[in-house]
């Protein structure tokens, strides 16, 4: 059953009975105390009448002995409020002459004497004839005030609680009525409903109040936590997303460090057989495209991996021209046979940037412009050139167009929000222009858009232009040097150790390889050992390469390390800034790459032979 009144309006209802009921007792006490005052003032002025109207003449009839008009005056005083007793006798004895009206009796609060005196016709002086005695009684004033307690204490209740429940109605009909009709609208609330918001049906007032800012909090409140939830399953879905491509990330991890090993056991092999043929013989042409194929693979596993790993960004001066380049063996790979790609892209512009950062802002782009086109033949155009600004600044305006549908006026706007996509769940998230346009911001660029509907979209990034870094000039050492140079090689591999170990005896350096960690360390504690540089694999069962170049630093800093493997990870270079290790061997790698690097690390330590 639905109660007549709410909680809160019983509690309001039995405080301003409360409220009412203890203000009328004080309002009625300090009105019964005006009255008490009242009295007692008019009893004062009595008081003070009868010693300038009645105590002269009450002297003269004193002395002249007048009985008669004696008890006149004293009657007239008695008549006056409140007193019950009035008495003259005549100084020095009392007995000698007493005269007396009233009940001597009664019980009296207040005795007052006033001194008669002679004449001053008589001529003696002001002296002392007798004296007026008054007894004043309050039990008129007592029974008065109780008479008047009741009606003064009712009018008072009533004159309070009709004001008290003037403002109690007044707050139910505009206070708890709508915070009744607010905790109902809230408890049967349903986020997952779409409800339309509250409205209260107030009248019109001049001024809103805080029942109304309740309201509006309230929707506005329901309406943020709608978003916020929309937001969170978005994020939930998206987490889930980001989860499944580190969990990709990962894997191909570990899939690139086994296809690299394979990649450079084949090139080896291709090489070794290139050095048994002549240069100009087409069996040497036939292996040196096999080697173009072999690298081929491996840059597209690269570019997987780019594209896949979490890392935090290394900012660094980066060959743009060679990462889109590279990217675009992806964007082919990916793209249908009726959509028709070209590009144009200018040699050697660079810029500080991650190179997997380049390599998702592409894709993203292309991604988008490929889905633009789907179910339709298309042109994807992707340029890349060198503008100057109007102040004379360089930068690198990389722009992706499409022959699409196009972007519309109206969603131009939101198209860099996060999760703001016209795609269905299945085929977008939303995420793909805000990433890009993160990216590009961070980098210091800008990002604009041309676009004409159902004829395309044009893309501009423009990113600041960086110094291309100086090559080192290396010089080559001697036959005689080189030969004497001597490399521990340490791979779990041994297919693979013993190709290197080939390639690099090739190359004239002495060779001593090993399979394990334990056995590298056994080989640099022998006393006539004379290892000038260390190559390690990163990835072995029981020491990886790190872990290896911390315990062989600790003994030996003066050996130079490289560390070859098949991850990419911008965490191997804080290994390189803590001097751990001294270079880092991507695989695969052919033979020349191997030879300048390990030129390069030797003369870096000024080595000697």
């Amino acid at each position: 059953m639905k109660q007549k009144f709410s909680p809160l309006v019983n509690k309001v209802l039995l405080f301003i009975i409360s409220i009412s009921v203890f203000f009328s007792i004080i309002t009625t006490a300090f009105q019964l105390y005006g009255e008490y005052k009242l009295s007692e003032q008019l009893l004062y002025k009595n008081i003070d009448h009868i010693e300038k109207s009645y105590v002269p003449t009450i002297s003269d009839s004193l002395f002249n002995l007048n009985n008669e008009k004696l008890l006149i005056e004293l009657n007239g005083i008695l008549k006056l409020d409140h007193l019950v007793y009035a008495s003259v006798y005549e100084t020095p004895d009392s007995a000698q002459f007493f005269l007396s009206t009233g009940s001597p009796k009664s019980a009296w609060s207040v005795k007052k004497t006033f001194a008669l005196f002679y004449p001053k016709s008589y001529g003696q002086g002001k002296q002392k004839l007798g004296e007026l005695t008054i007894r004043i009684s309050y039990e008129k004033i007592y029974k008065e005030l109780f008479q008047k307690l009741f009606i003064i204490l009712f009018s008072n209740i009533i004159t309070i609680f009709a004001i008290s429940l003037s403002i109690f109605l007044f707050i139910k009909n505009h206070v708890t009525r709508h915070l009744s009709q607010i905790a109902h609208y809230a408890n049967d609330l349903n986020l997952n409903e779409d409800k339309p918001p509250l409205s209260l049906h107030r009248k019109k007032i001049l001024f809103r109040d805080e029942v109304d800012e309740l309201c509006d909090s309230l929707n506005g409140l329901r309406l943020r936590i709608r978003q916020d939830i929309y937001s969170l399953k978005e994020s939930q879905e998206e987490m889930f997303r980001m989860q499944k491509l580190e969990s990709l990330g990962t894997m191909m991890s570990g899939i690139t460090h086994d296809f690299n090993n394979i990649m450079r056991s084949i090139m080896s092999y291709i090489e070794l057989g290139q050095s048994t043929c002549t240069p100009q013989s087409s069996t040497y042409e036939n292996l040196e495209n096999a080697i173009v194929a072999s690298n081929r693979a491996s840059e597209l596993i690269k570019q997987i991996l780019y594209f896949c790993k979490q890392d935090k960004p290394n900012i660094e001066i980066i060959n743009i021209s060679d990462a889109v380049l590279e990217t675009l063996s992806l964007i082919h790979a990916s793209c249908p046979s009726s959509i028709h790609i070209d590009s144009k892209i200018e040699k050697n512009l660079h810029i500080n940037a991650d190179k997997s950062q380049i390599i998702q802002v592409l894709l993203n782009l292309t991604t988008n412009s490929i889905h633009a086109m789907k179910g339709r033949t298309g042109n994807l155009f992707i340029e890349l050139k060198k503008i100057t600004q109007s102040h004379q600044a360089e930068y690198v305006s990389l722009d992706v167009t499409d022959t699409g549908h196009g972007i519309p006026l109206e969603i131009r706007k939101k198209i860099f929000d996060p999760f703001f996509t016209t795609k269905s769940n299945e085929e977008g998230t939303g995420l793909g222009l805000s990433v890009v346009h993160g990216i590009v911001t961070k980098l210091q660029g800008s990002i604009e858009l041309y676009s004409v509907v159902n004829h395309g979209a044009k893309f501009t990034i423009l990113l600041p232009m960086a110094v291309a870094p100086l090559k080192p000039n290396i010089s080559s050492f001697a036959p005689d040097k080189t030969k004497t140079a001597t490399i521990l090689l340490i791979d779990d591999e041994g297919e693979l150790g013993m190709l290197t170990t080939k390639t690099l005896t090739r190359l004239g350096y002495q060779v001593i390889f090993k399979a394990s960690p334990a056995d590298a360390l056994t080989e640099l504690d022998k006393p006539n050992s004379k290892i000038n540089l260390i190559i390690t694999d990163f990835t072995m069962p029981t020491m990886n390469g790190i872990d290896l170049a911390i315990q062989i630093k600790k003994k030996y800093p003066h050996i130079p390390i490289v560390l070859s493997t098949g991850i990419i990870s911008n965490s191997f270079q804080k290994y390189i800034q803590d001097k751990i290790i001294d270079d880092i061997l991507q695989k695969p790698y052919r033979k020349n790459e191997l030879s300048n690097l390990i030129e390069k690390n030797l003369q870096k330590f000024s080595y000697n032979i």
